[in-house]
């Protein structure tokens, strides 16, 4: 018998040579076995990041006359 899947779902993803070197980078830098394995934290990582609520923001003030209607 093989070992367990750790992930069962696989996806094949393109990355540029910089997006992987930086990917290899973090592997390195926070001493995890693999490739997969940074990938998977860095989903995770970015997701969390992009799930969080954006604070509260001001409507954009505009110049007075800045929105002209067109004649017609």
């Amino acid at each position: 018998m093989g070992r367990p899947a750790t992930a069962p779902n696989r996806r094949q993803v393109g990355l540029d040579d910089e997006l992987w070197e930086r990917v290899t980078a973090y592997r390195f830098a926070n001493f995890l076995e693999s490739e997969s394995a940074a990938l998977r934290e860095l989903v995770v990582l970015g997701l969390e990041v992009a799930e969080r609520k954006p604070a509260p923001t001001k409507k954009p003030v505009t110049a007075r006359g800045s929105r002209r209607k067109l004649r017609g």
